[in-house]
């Protein structure tokens, strides 16, 4: 069960460190800006889009100090990459604008520096990829002050979706042992981190250039370039990313529960692909199990499957168990697999995996 959010004790506490944070970073910025300027730079997110939306998001910071990665980069250059990904110079409550088609629409950056458009659509797109012009008006004179992002259009011949964690899931981060995923984060990058095998031929079949993915994790916004990076690396479909905004918020100190937000997260893309069933891939290091179940219960037959990978040999069984029998009785299957093999198996019984892909994925699982 996902616990209930605790009241806040003290909420014009936490409304008064949000304001003094925002006029913190405002005058930080407006120094900033008097002792010059060269330019600025925008970070599109990937976005995702329907029928009826197109939804696109990011970051505007100073010009980023992250150096590109290699894979025989030492692990001095990783740390401080990792350490200027965690300490940006992010552009506080400035406008921005977002042009798709004829329309522009016109926004403010957070104080942490990020933006979001909920775009309507007049008809359904004819292409799969929307072009959005990103603009800063206030800066256009600076270099950096336009680009442009990209949403991802799921298409009407999707049968259904994909909603997947990241770390231990897909990318060993050794999440129970924070001294090793505050290492791995630190001192690794997109070409030296692992992924498990067999994911990228799971993924690939079940996208199979049609069927949309999402990938949502508690990992922070901060490493987003990394984690884009190591999808396209490894081969894994590209797709957009849910990640968590760390720091002082109107909603939270530093962090939101991570369950919770996960569920509000997937609630969101059921409500958005209202036709689409889904199927959910996690983890037995934290609450997938049970943001699954929430979800199942809270959709039903919505969340057609959900398979969460055994990584702790064992340990959260006895825990994880029970909320399988719970799933059956909400009308929905989670299996606790082993590999990507076990959950390929299963997908294909269930026909949403072709059975001419079960061959190259139990080859990669057991290399």
């Amino acid at each position: 069960m996902i616990p209930p959010s605790p009241t806040m004790q003290n909420r014009r506490l936490l409304a008064l460190a949000v304001r003094l944070q925002a006029r913190y970073k405002v005058l930080r910025w407006w120094l900033r800006r008097v002792r010059g300027v060269s330019g600025v730079q925008i970070v599109p997110y990937l976005g995702y889009g329907t029928d009826r939306i197109a939804v696109v998001r990011g970051r505007v910071i100073v010009p980023d100090r992250v150096l590109p990665a290699h894979p025989a980069d030492s692990r001095w250059r990783n740390f401080r990459n990792a350490w200027h990904r965690f300490h940006p110079r992010e552009l506080p409550l400035v406008r921005i604008r977002a042009q798709l088609g004829d329309r522009v629409h016109e926004g403010r950056t957070t104080q942490l520096g990020y933006f979001a458009f909920e775009l309507a659509l007049d008809s359904p797109p004819d292409s799969r990829v929307l072009p959005v012009a990103l603009e800063l008006p206030d800066f256009a004179a600076l270099p950096g002050a336009q680009t442009i992002g990209q949403v991802l259009v799921t298409s009407p011949d999707a049968r259904f979706g994909i909603i997947s964690d990241l770390d231990d899931s897909i990318i060993r981060s050794d999440v129970v042992n924070t001294a090793r995923l505050l290492w791995n984060t630190a001192t690794r990058n997109a070409h030296t981190r692992e992924t498990f095998p067999g994911v990228p031929e799971l993924y690939t079949a079940l996208h199979a250039d049609t069927n949309p993915v999402f990938y949502v994790s508690t990992s922070p916004w901060n490493i987003y370039d990394m984690l884009h990076e190591f999808l396209a690396l490894k081969g894994i479909p590209a797709g957009p990313l849910f990640l968590l905004h760390l720091g002082l918020t109107e909603h939270y100190y530093f962090r939101p529960r991570p369950a919770e937000y996960k569920l509000a997260l997937i609630r969101q893309l059921l409500d958005d692909h209202p036709a689409l069933p889904f199927l959910c891939f996690g983890d037995s290091t934290e609450e997938d199990a049970e943001v699954y179940l929430a979800a199942m219960r809270a959709f039903p037959g919505r969340i057609a499957a959900g398979y969460i990978r055994d990584v702790l040999d064992g340990a959260r069984d006895d825990a994880i168990r029970p909320l399988l029998a719970e799933a059956r009785a909400a009308g929905s299957e989670m299996l606790l697999v082993r590999d990507s093999f076990q959950a390929a198996e299963h997908a294909a019984a269930a026909g949403f995996l072709p059975p001419n892909a079960l061959p190259a994925i139990r080859a990669a699982c057991q290399r």
